[in-house]
C-alpha cells in the first residue's frame, strides 16, 4: 500500500499535470485525520501522565499523615470530648501534659471537625499548657494538596476505644480525594495505634 502511495506520488511529482482537485480533497482529508489522531493521542497521554503524577503524591501524603498521626497518637495518655471536638493529652519530652486536637482547615482555612464526611487539610491544634495560646501545626507543607492536578483534600476519622476508662487503642482512617471529586478517595489507610504510654494513671 505505501509503496504503491510513493509511486503514485512520484510519478505525479515527475509529470507536469499536477494534482486534480480530488486529489488535492484527499490529501488535505488525510492530513486532517492524522493530525486528529495525533492530538486525541497526545491529550490522552497528558491526562495519563496527570493521574499518574497525582496518584503518587496522593500516595506519598497518605503515608506522611499516617506516620505523623500515628506518631503523636502513640503518646496520648488521655481523650477529653469538649464543645471544641475531642481533645488529645500526651506526655512531651519535658513530662508536662500537652493537649492538642486533630481538626481540617478548608481551602479558605476555616476550621472543620476531623469526622466522617468532611474533607480538607489535615493539621494538629495545639494548645500551649502556659500561655494558653493555640497554634495550628500543619503536618505536610499546603504544597502537597494544591500543586497537582485539580488539588487534593483528605479525610481523617479517630475511632477511640477504651475499657474500664483507660484507652486501649486508636483506629485511624486517613482518605486522599480530588478536591473536585470526593466520592472515591485515591488512597485510603486504616490502621490501629496502641498508646505506649496507656499504663500511666489517668490525670
Amino acid at each position: 500500500m505505501m509503496k504503491r502511495m510513493r509511486e503514485f506520488l512520484s510519478k505525479k511529482i515527475r509529470s507536469n499535470g499536477g494534482f486534480s482537485l480530488t486529489e488535492l480533497l484527499l490529501c488535505t482529508l488525510i492530513m486532517m485525520l492524522t493530525t486528529s489522531i495525533l492530538v486525541v493521542t497526545m491529550r490522552l497521554a497528558a491526562n495519563h501522565y496527570d493521574d499518574i503524577v497525582t496518584d503518587s503524591e496522593a500516595t506519598m501524603l497518605c503515608r506522611t499523615l499516617s506516620l505523623a498521626i500515628r506518631d503523636k497518637l502513640s503518646y496520648v495518655v488521655k481523650v477529653e470530648n469538649t464543645d471544641d471536638g475531642i481533645v488529645y493529652y500526651s506526655a512531651s519530652q519535658n513530662q508536662e501534659y500537652a493537649p492538642f486536637s486533630i481538626v481540617l482547615l478548608t481551602a479558605d482555612d476555616t476550621e472543620i471537625a476531623a469526622s466522617a464526611g468532611n474533607f480538607g487539610r489535615v493539621v494538629m491544634k495545639y494548645t500551649d499548657p502556659v500561655s494558653t495560646r493555640t497554634v495550628n501545626y500543619s503536618l505536610v507543607n499546603k504544597a502537597s494538596y494544591t500543586d497537582y492536578g485539580d488539588g487534593l483534600v483528605s479525610s481523617c476519622v479517630v475511632d477511640i476505644h477504651e475499657e474500664d476508662d483507660k484507652i486501649q487503642y486508636f483506629v485511624v482512617n486517613i482518605g486522599i480525594y480530588k478536591a473536585n471529586k470526593t466520592d472515591t478517595p485515591i488512597m485510603e489507610n486504616e490502621f490501629v495505634v496502641f498508646p505506649i504510654l496507656r499504663d500511666v494513671p489517668q490525670l
